[in-house]
């Protein structure tokens, strides 16, 4: 098991990562090392609801999603954080 995956589990969470975020690399910065690292922490509250909390590494900055699977193709997101909005967002695996 990936240790992300069981320091999340010992503190009840469901991940933890170090990832590029959306919000962060936006967020019209032009310092190259400012390039939207954040930790991102996440909850699947059930099988439709996640929730994700992410904190900036290179700036005080954070935001926090909610996603909603509608159906296992559609899934709406709300964030609020440096970039907020909502959105819909269609998946299609092609197998």
């Amino acid at each position: 098991m990936p240790l992300g995956t069981t320091l999340a589990q010992s503190i009840g969470l469901d991940d933890i990562a170090v990832r590029g975020s959306s919000s962060l690399a936006t967020s019209g910065s032009t310092d190259p090392g400012a390039s939207g690292q954040v930790i991102a922490t996440g909850k699947r509250l059930s099988d439709q609801l996640h929730v994700v909390y992410e904190q900036g590494l290179s700036a005080a900055q954070n935001a926090l999603r909610i996603e909603y699977a509608l159906t296992r193709n559609i899934t709406i997101r709300a964030e609020a954080g440096l970039v907020s909005g909502v959105g819909i967002y269609f998946r299609k695996s092609f197998n």
